[in-house]
């Protein structure tokens, strides 16, 4: 209905703004006749006022959109008034000025009351009969110039009444059309919507009841059968809606009749008694019907069914009684309060304590009035705390009493939830004040029974200080003699370990010579053979060749060997030596061929920048002899041996990597410490890589080993280049 409304409220405006523009058409003719008029008669006062006139109806049409609808329908009314009564006062009846009778008539009857267009209507048509009973006293006359009789033959009249019957008649199609096109929208409407209503009510779970103002139904729904325990509308039939009520329901309906008279919606509770007998307490929610003319036609219902919820609201009501009841007696505080902190409930022991009255907590009385004010911020973060879940239960505060007196509480409380929003807090409080006396006097026999203990132990205590200072004085001396123990121990091994590192080092210097003579004449005896087959013997020289060759290799491999034992078995302290860092690790992996042949491959990745290194190259002998034997150690079986070398701006990093068993994460920061071995025993002394560590520094170097258990170990070596 609001769309429909909206609609004609609309059309009138079209109408309006529509009528505004047929006027200035109108005015143009007008405005043509008075023109012609001027040349014909003269420019008089009458044509002024009306060229005026005019004017004014071009402005008003021009400006229609910033005048209220209201101003303009008036000057609409006032210009075919005027219009109508100018023509036909001058015209009398020789003109069709009576049609504007009929469009002022349409006009006032979509824009005006019944009563106010009646009342238009009939001065109008008295005003038209005034002025032929002027004529026909010929108080009034047509003008001189004219004549009635030759009136028609002229063409000007007939393009007057011409315009004027179709200014008439398209406006009275153009009204009748959009109200045509509003009222089949509107039925449209009322159909689309009354559908939608009986779909609606059919299918409502709430019963729907419209009885007249007989009292007789009228219409129900099928859940309003339900209720009646009836089967269909026509069972109601003759039969009064108050057959259905007890006379003391029937005095509640009379009274909530008499309030929707005035236009207003009730709500109210009844009992009603189905057909069967069935009694059912309901919830009725009833608006009068009203016609066009405002006058009641009817009631219409709605009614739901509340019997269950009626019994679970008494049964929380008792269930309240009884709570309220209970909470009485007890001699703690019981309280309420709602989410701004106005209680809603006070035990009477909380009344008594605080001196609160029902009246004061009806008119609003805040429960952190009865805290010390030092507290009340304390209590707000509290009780946020608790709404998120995250506060305890119970907090401590200092209240205050109806004697001014400051006591201290423990308060107990949890949110209150209503449709699963917080509604408020509910909690006890306990007075503690007794228990804080209590608590003192045991604090102060705490306090007596421990200067007691104290006094008694303090001569246990002066004696015990001189027994742990002799004691720890006994245990400073054996730590001292433990550790000189240790020195000398470490000293011990460390001797045995430079004298056996010396006598082999002067083992394999007399091993070298001794060897060195026998290759001498050995390669002296080759040589000389291969002269002799050269002069003497030149056809067999090819047949004994290959055994020649074996025995160059063999005198070759030794003087490799007697050369790396002559540069491992160097001593000399310098650290100015030139060490060619590639032969000193060529050099060791000779020393170890007898570990690595037929079971370990050996990778070597030389960096080919040239670099100079300087320092004790029997140590540093000693030091790669002692990774590359460990390396050897961990393969078990077979595996592979990866040597590389690689330069920076100003080191030199030599990186050893085994396939081996690898080290346990628990005893890799252990294995530079002195005479720690993994080996078993009689396998290792521990002292390889001690020595090791220690020579590296001894050249400004670093060394790092990184490995993991079953997998091998990398040994990172970075020596500062010259």
């Amino acid at each position: 209905m609001s769309k429909v409304k909206t609609d004609i409220e609309e059309l009138k405006e079209q109408i309006i703004n529509t009528s505004l523009i047929l006027i200035n058409a109108f005015a143009v003719i007008l405005l043509v006749f008075f023109v012609y008029r001027a040349f014909q008669t003269g420019f008089g006062f009458e044509t002024g006022v009306g060229i005026a006139f005019i004017l004014l109806c071009f402005l008003i049409a021009f400006f229609r959109k910033r005048i209220p609808s209201g101003l303009k329908t008036t000057i609409i009314l006032l210009v075919l008034s005027v219009v109508f009564l100018y023509e036909t006062i001058f015209w009398g009846l020789l003109v069709s000025s009576g049609l504007f009778l009929i469009l002022i008539l349409l006009f006032i009857s979509g824009f005006l009351s019944f009563r106010h267009a009646f009342i238009l209507t009939v001065i109008y048509v008295m005003a038209f009969l005034l002025i032929g009973y002027l004529f026909h006293k010929q108080v009034l006359s047509l003008p001189e110039r004219y004549n009635a009789a030759g009136f028609s033959t002229k063409i000007l009249p007939w393009i007057i009444s011409f315009a004027n019957l179709c200014i008439v008649a398209f406006s009275v199609l153009i009204v009748l059309t959009q109200y045509i096109s509003i009222y089949n929208r509107t039925i449209s409407s009322l159909r689309e919507s009354e559908g939608k209503y009986r779909s609606l009510s059919e299918s409502a779970s709430t019963g729907i009841w419209q009885v007249n103002n007989e009292g007789y139904t009228e219409y129900v729904n099928p859940a309003m059968c339900r209720l009646l325990e009836i089967d269909t509308q026509s069972d109601l039939s003759g039969i009064h809606y108050t057959s259905f009520y007890s006379e003391e329901s029937l005095q509640i309906i009379r009274q909530e009749n008499y309030k929707r008279l005035s236009g207003k919606s009730s709500t109210y509770e009844l009992v009603l008694t189905g057909k069967k007998g069935t009694q059912r307490n309901i919830l009725v929610s009833a608006s009068s019907l009203f016609n066009e003319e405002k006058e009641s036609t009817g009631t219409i219902m709605s009614i739901v069914d509340i019997t269950e919820s009626k019994k679970t609201k008494e049964a929380l009501v008792e269930s309240e009684k009884k709570f309220r009841e209970m909470t009485e007696f007890l001699p703690l505080v019981v309280f309420e309060s709602d989410m701004n902190g106005k209680l809603t409930y006070l035990n009477k022991n909380g009344q008594k304590l605080f001196g609160i009255r029902d009246e004061d907590i009806k008119k609003g009385f805040h429960i952190v009035s009865t805290l010390d004010p030092e507290e009340i911020e304390k209590a707000k973060e509290n009780v946020e705390r608790i709404f998120k879940g995250e506060g305890r239960v119970g907090n401590e505060y200092t209240m205050i009493n109806k004697d001014k007196t400051r006591f201290p509480v423990e308060i107990y409380s949890s949110p209150i939830y209503f449709n699963q929003k917080p509604a408020g807090l509910r909690g006890v409080i306990i007075d503690i004040t007794l228990r804080r006396k209590t608590e003192l006097e045991l604090e102060k026999y705490h306090e007596n029974l421990e200067q007691l203990v104290k006094d008694r132990t303090e001569k246990l205590h002066l004696t015990n200080e001189e027994l742990i200072s002799t004691n720890n004085e006994l245990i400073y001396q054996r730590e001292e003699l433990q550790a000189a123990l240790d020195e000398l121990n470490n000293a011990q091994q460390q001797l045995v370990e430079s004298e056996k590192m010396a006598s082999l080092g002067i083992l394999a210097a007399g091993i070298s010579h001794e060897i060195n003579n026998p290759l001498n004449f050995i390669q002296g005896g080759l040589t000389g053979l291969e002269e002799y087959f050269n002069d003497n013997l030149e056809s067999h020289k090819k047949n004994v060749k290959t055994l020649l060759d074996g025995i160059q290799e063999g005198i070759t491999r030794a003087a490799k060997i007697v050369a790396s034992l002559n540069h491992f078995s160097r001593n000399t302290e310098s650290q100015d030596e030139k060490c060619d860092i590639h032969s000193i690790l060529d050099n060791c992996l000779v020393m170890l061929q007898n570990h690595l042949k037929y079971r370990i491959t050996v990778k070597k990745d030389y960096t080919d920048q040239s670099f100079t290194l300087y320092g004790n190259e029997g140590k540093l002998h000693q030091a790669f002899l002692n990774i590359l034997l460990n390396a050897c150690q961990s393969i078990q079986d077979t595996g592979t041996l990866s040597i590389a070398t690689e330069t920076s701006q100003h080191d030199l990093l030599i990186s050893v990597t085994d396939t081996g068993c690898g080290i346990k994460p628990e005893d890799l920061p252990k294995v530079f410490d002195p005479f720690f071995t993994t080996k078993a025993p009689g396998m290792g002394t521990g002292l390889g890589l001690s020595i090791t560590y220690k020579i590296i520094q001894e050249h400004r170097g670093e060394i790092e080993l990184k490995s993991r258990l079953g997998e091998g170990t990398k040994v990172i070596i970075k020596l500062p280049k010259y």
